[in-house]
C-alpha cells in the first residue's frame, strides 16, 4: 500500500528523505528487496532524472537522497515523483511512496 506524500526540494540543493514501507500498520521486512525512484514533470512525461534510495538491512528504513547536479534539473516549480521497492526473484513490486515535489528555485547562483 503505497501513501500519498509530497514535500519541497530547493533546487542545487541536497535532499535527503525517509520512508517506512508498512502494510497494515506493520513495517514489511524488505530482506531480498531493492528500490528505485523516479521523477517527471507529470505523470506521461518523459523522466526528468532517477534515483535509487537505499534500504536499511537493519530497520527496513528506505532512504532518498538527491544530489545538488540532480536537484539543479528542478527548474518548474512542481514534478511528480515515486518511489517502489522490487525483488527480481519474486518479481514483486510495490509502491512505497508518491507525489508532489514543490521545488524553490535558487535565488543565490
Amino acid at each position: 500500500m503505497s501513501y500519498q506524500d509530497n514535500f519541497t526540494v530547493d533546487a542545487g540543493g541536497s535532499f535527503t528523505r525517509e520512508f517506512i514501507y508498512k502494510v497494515d500498520g506493520a513495517v514489511v521486512d524488505l530482506t531480498d528487496y531493492l528500490a528505485r525512484g523516479q521523477v517527471r514533470t507529470s505523470t506521461f512525461t518523459p523522466l526528468v532524472f532517477s534515483f535509487v534510495p537505499i534500504i536499511d538491512p537493519e530497520t527496513f528504513v528506505i532512504t532518498m537522497s538527491l544530489t545538488p547536479v540532480q536537484t539543479r534539473l528542478l527548474i518548474d516549480s512542481n514534478y511528480v515523483y515515486a518511489l517502489e521497492v522490487y525483488n527480481d526473484d519474486t518479481e514483486d513490486v510495490a509502491v512505497v511512496s508518491r507525489g508532489v515535489v514543490t521545488v524553490n528555485q535558487r535565488i543565490i547562483r
